[in-house]
């Protein structure tokens, strides 16, 4: 009934243009908030309207609103979540405590689950708790705490792909799909040994130890140009490089970030220049060698991302908000509150914003 009240309402609108000397444009196929019809007088420029997506809706000041949810403990206890992931193509990832990790669609079928075991010259061991999560394209990056970095597939293919010392943790994986370069951050006071930051190529054609960097890399993240951020501390507070695109070993810039202890996500915007860093208690924007404090949180940091623009920061704090702020100037655009709330993460789109709790589950945002 629905769609052909849809039809009923082209048809018409495609007869009143004939009749008025007026321009129809439809997209039948859009999402709710895209179909509109736009009736353009003759003569006259057509009506702009605003971006699809998080971007625009935001841009309009739209709330956000909870689509749905996904039970990563559907059938079987996999125990707290630890960290999630969304694939260019949208499939969710969500990391068990148990080291299983399971791939979901946003509308809650099970695609796929991990087969994170590794076969060693000794006996084959099970899966590990996994601590970050990146994506080539639908395989996703897995960094564990035995000090492996795997490729896994839903269909439990995959492999070792990274890694430094054995029983050292994995810290934080980033993937730059352009260059197809991995980097993995590892060890920290503890494991003075280690080389902290690594970067490779999948195909084994480049390969930067990075010895000169943060006492502890706590995040990293590939800017739309390549360059890649590194955050962590130094040891007594918040540390951020920015390295080159072509040459990770050169530090491009060090911001200052105040005095928090440590970094705790960074972020960078999938177009244009925008980079975002969380520490405890203090969210910036970074430009170039400069961070400029965007605003600050009573409750500590978990999480940020950043909606495809850069134009738009969300940020989830231990009480469990999720807000949506302006990275222009600061203002808040929206807020809703998730208790058991421990990340953010926006899909490649830029329509879906997908919050993971402590309790396994995993909460399907959008703006409206």
């Amino acid at each position: 009934m629905v769609l052909m009240q849809t039809r009923i309402t082209v048809l018409l609108s495609v007869l009143s243009s004939l009749v008025f000397g007026c321009s129809t444009a439809y997209t039948p196929d859009a999402p709710e908030r895209e179909l509109h019809a736009v009736i353009t007088p003759s003569g006259l420029a057509p009506i702009a309207l605003p971006p699809a997506g998080l971007d625009g809706c935001f841009t309009g000041a739209g709330a956000l609103v909870e689509l749905g949810a996904v039970n990563n403990n559907d059938q079987t206890n996999h125990g707290a979540l630890l960290t999630f992931g969304i694939s260019p193509g949208g499939i969710v990832a969500a990391a068990g405590e148990d080291g299983t990790l399971k791939f979901w669609t946003m509308e809650n079928t099970l695609v796929g689950v991990a087969d994170p075991g590794v076969l060693t010259y000794g006996p084959e061991l099970g899966g590990a708790p996994i601590t970050d999560l990146a994506f080539t394209d639908e395989m996703a990056i897995a960094g564990d705490i035995r000090g492996l970095v795997q490729e896994l597939g839903p269909d439990g293919s995959g492999g070792v792909v990274g890694g430094t010392m054995p029983d050292v943790p994995i810290a934080s994986v980033a993937f730059d799909r352009a260059t197809q370069r991995l980097a993995h951050a590892q060890g920290g006071p503890s494991a003075p040994d280690v080389t902290p930051l690594v970067i490779q190529s999948l195909d084994g054609t480049f390969n930067a130890n990075i010895e000169d960097t943060m006492s502890l890399v706590t995040d990293l993240a590939y800017a739309a140009d390549g360059t890649l951020v590194v955050g962590g501390t130094d040891g007594t507070q918040a540390t951020l490089e920015i390295r080159g695109a072509g040459d990770p070993n050169v530090v491009l810039a060090r911001p200052s970030l105040g005095t928090d202890a440590e970094v705790i996500e960074v972020a960078a915007a999938r177009e244009g220049a925008t980079v975002v860093v969380a520490t405890n208690r203090a969210l910036f924007s970074v430009s170039g060698a400069t961070a400029t404090r965007i605003t600050t949180s009573d409750a500590d940091f978990r999480s940020v991302d950043l909606t495809p623009s850069g134009d738009f920061v969300l940020t989830v704090d231990a009480n469990g908000l999720v807000r949506v702020l302006s990275t222009v100037d600061g203002h808040e655009v929206a807020h809703l509150t998730i208790e058991t709330a421990l990340g953010v993460r926006v899909n490649a789109t830029g329509d879906r914003v997908v919050v993971g709790g402590s309790n396994a589950m995993l909460h399907v945002l959008t703006c409206r």
